[in-house]
């Protein structure tokens, strides 16, 4: 285990101590077509992102407008359940 270490650590510290004239230079028009494929796939992401919010909130109000919905009417049907328990309690007073 420990020699695993060792090595490992060796390794990496090759890797540290490579002079930056070690990495790969890109030349100037890879460069640019890249930046300019990431500035259209970050353009083309803030797009997409635009049309989540917009679907989201239509959602959210679509949401709280069947919850107003459904509330209501489990109000109705409460109060039509009330007026007929009086109805049948008032029935019910008269027969005793």
């Amino acid at each position: 285990m420990s020699t695993l270490e060792s090595n490992l650590e060796k390794r990496l510290a090759q890797n540290l101590r490579k002079s930056p004239d070690d990495d790969v230079q890109m030349e100037q028009s890879a460069m640019e077509t890249r930046l300019t494929m990431l500035e259209q796939q970050f353009q083309h992401m803030q797009s997409a992102q635009l049309s989540t919010d917009t679907k989201v909130t239509q959602m959210q109000t679509q949401i709280e407008q069947q919850s107003k919905s459904l509330g209501d009417r489990i109000d109705q049907r409460m109060s039509e359940q009330m007026d007929r328990i009086e109805q049948l309690l008032c029935k019910r007073g008269r027969h005793e």
